[in-house]
């Protein structure tokens, strides 16, 4: 049971950090 908690917390990270690379790599361009 803690090790499917662990691994859906690590998922959650992971699309959560590549949301944030995505969103940087598109308006990054934009401001500099």
């Amino acid at each position: 049971m803690r090790f499917t908690n662990w691994l859906l917390m690590a998922t959650a990270l992971l699309l959560l950090f590549s949301a944030a690379w995505l969103l940087f790599n598109i308006f990054m361009p934009v401001t500099v």
